[in-house]
């Protein structure tokens, strides 16, 4: 899939022409087996910019129940096209920004390459949001591009320094992150990607 002709590319255009699919299978597949692993069914979770719902099916295909989110209509008629008959009564679909929206009490809060597309003026309040919507023991698993991304200096995305983790992530359980940062190509030619791939669970003790 390629940009019109002209068009600038930067981490604020869809997520899904941004980076491949299996990229996002890969981290949505970490998710959840170490759910798995932890000895905990499956619950509630929400898949804020679902996109083409290929994450928000690998969900409903274990067993959980989802509001997937995204802001464009299209992407939500797909996604749900692309859930089977028999898993959608656990499927909620909500056409909506969702950094202004008021999130509900979750198990999972999934942003497979949203955040980066959400704007850094509104970042602190979104990722508050998400904080304070997760249930006790509840995971958020999400991707961040760091500030040596060429899309970082985008006004209209978000980019962290390594440093800056440790505030986001402040009271949390970290079980996974890792950096990446190589050249290869995006759907709109080659670039210099910088991004962490993140796991962390919020603590038993609530408040945190």
């Amino acid at each position: 899939m390629r940009f019109p002709a002209g068009r600038r590319t930067s981490w604020a255009a869809p997520a899904t022409r941004c980076l491949t699919p299996y990229a996002q299978w890969r981290h949505a597949a970490a998710v959840l087996d170490r759910w798995q692993a932890s000895g905990h069914g499956p619950g509630f979770a929400v898949d804020l910019g679902c996109g083409d719902g290929a994450d928000t099916a690998e969900l409903l295909r274990r067993g959980w129940t989802v509001l997937a989110v995204d802001r464009q209509p299209a992407a939500i008629a797909l996604a749900e096209h692309n859930v089977p008959d028999h898993d959608r009564p656990r499927l909620r679909t909500l056409a909506a920004d969702f950094t202004a929206l008021a999130l509900p009490a979750a198990d999972l809060i999934y942003c497979g390459w949203s955040l980066p597309h959400c704007p850094a003026t509104r970042f602190p309040g979104t990722w508050h949001a998400i904080r304070a919507a997760l249930r006790p023991r509840g995971r958020i698993a999400t991707h961040l591009p760091g500030h040596r991304d060429d899309w970082a200096p985008d006004p209209a995305a978000s980019a962290f320094r390594s440093d800056a983790l440790d505030t986001l992530l402040a009271g949390m359980d970290v079980e996974y992150l890792e950096a990446t940062e190589e050249d290869r190509d995006s759907f709109d030619g080659p670039k210099h990607w910088h991004y962490y791939e993140i796991i962390a669970r919020k603590p038993a003790e609530t408040g945190r």
